[in-house]
């Protein structure tokens, strides 16, 4: 595509000639941030634009329609895509290249119906050319499953390219660990051990904690922040060693700006860990990351396999973690068996969780439920008490 953009006149450069669509915010700017820096090496005039909820998107979208500001590429998630195109706005007309990312996150329930309105937009576009239709995904599964449609539905005589890696094995550099966690134990105290068993730098590695909530991100990212602290000092009582440790959270309900300054802070290293739901597993990529961890089991092997490639990337090393309770054995088993790896078996901590940390654990409970809609600020319920350490 930005080959093709090249090898034309700047003057005869088409606009939307290209319609890159992704799940996410964060995967959108990532995508848009690439293509501006690829162009920027070659010293062409190609322009790239985004459209995602919560900016200013729109009114520089309209002004690209109406007038003669350029845009020859737009990546967009599909909700803002289809809201411009639902206002009558002309961003069909011309595409000769649509590229769908993470394509099976976009044909799952959440992203179906809309994606499935915007490509028959497109399709109905009288003057349409000629169209290449690209599906991109690490985690396609071939097989229809009962009420949805096929990815391939959407294009017309589709050429299927894989790698498969079922019968590869598993990099060297890529640890896969289990940690059955011991009620006694409990998930927090079991994070708190795993999260400082690395190097302490400097700079402290970037590790990653992947919850199933919304809720969940703020509350251990107010957790790593207030309590979490060096394991001897918190058993002991002693005076608290500080932990290095800065957390911030990333979820889809954050407004962009905070989602903006979360990651910044991340890639900064002003905070080295993230505390996620799975908006944070697809295909963003931060810089050295050494550390995953599943403080909720993954729901399919899918994600999992997208949790655990946000480390061990361009060839460095990098470990996954997940902490298992009693009632999530048999499911990750399944997504074991799956994946077709043996997970190392790593210990959890000795003993029971110090009571200042149930202690603590439960008061972030209360406050997060209480507090997290709209008031939070950074990674702490606004309004709530620092845990006396």
């Amino acid at each position: 595509m930005i080959n093709e953009l090249i090898c034309m006149p700047e003057e005869d450069r088409p606009r939307f000639y290209g319609l890159i669509v992704s799940p996410t915010r964060d995967l959108t700017k990532q995508i848009a941030t690439t293509i501006e820096q690829i162009v920027a090496a070659t010293g062409e005039a190609i322009h790239t634009m985004t459209l995602i909820a919560g900016t200013d998107d729109d009114a520089r979208l309209r002004a690209a329609i109406s007038g003669p500001s350029p845009c020859n590429i737009l990546v967009a998630t599909p909700g803002s895509l289809l809201k411009v195109l639902e206002a009558g706005g002309d961003v069909v007309t011309g595409v000769r290249h649509l590229v769908l990312d993470e394509a099976d996150e976009l044909m799952a329930q959440n992203f179906r119906d809309t994606m499935i309105d915007i490509v028959t937009r497109l399709n109905a576009d009288p003057t349409r050319p000629s169209r290449r239709s690209m599906l991109f995904s690490a985690t396609i599964d071939g097989e229809r499953k009962p009420g949805t449609r096929r990815l391939t539905d959407l294009v017309t005589r589709p050429d299927r390219v894989s790698v498969d890696v079922r019968d590869a094995p598993m990099p060297a550099r890529l640890r896969h660990c289990r940690m059955a966690v011991p009620a006694r134990v409990g998930r927090d105290w079991a994070l708190n051990n795993t999260l400082l068993a690395l190097p302490a730098g400097p700079p402290r590695p970037r590790q990653i904690v992947f919850v199933d909530t919304k809720i969940a991100a703020h509350r251990l990212a107010w957790f790593i922040n207030e309590v979490a602290g060096e394991p001897q000092t918190i058993r002991a009582g002693e005076k608290y060693q500080p932990s290095g440790l800065r957390a911030v959270a990333l979820h889809g309900d954050l407004k962009q700006r905070a989602r903006d300054a979360a990651t910044a802070q991340f890639i900064g290293r002003s905070a080295n860990v993230l505390v996620a739901t799975d908006v944070g597993a697809r295909g963003l990529d931060f810089p050295d990351v050494a550390l995953v961890v599943n403080h909720s089991v993954p729901q399919t092997r899918q994600h999992y396999t997208h949790r655990a490639g946000r480390t061990a990337r361009n060839e460095a090393a990098g470990t996954v973690v997940t902490l298992l309770g009693r009632d999530d054995v048999a499911r990750f088993m399944e997504i074991e068996g799956v994946l077709g790896v043996e997970m190392e078996r790593m210990p959890a901590p000795a003993g029971t969780q110090p009571l200042r940390i149930m202690a603590a654990g439960k008061a972030a409970d209360i406050a997060t439920q209480k507090t997290w809609r709209g008031k939070m600020k950074g990674g702490k319920p606004k309004g709530v008490k620092r845990v006396s350490k």
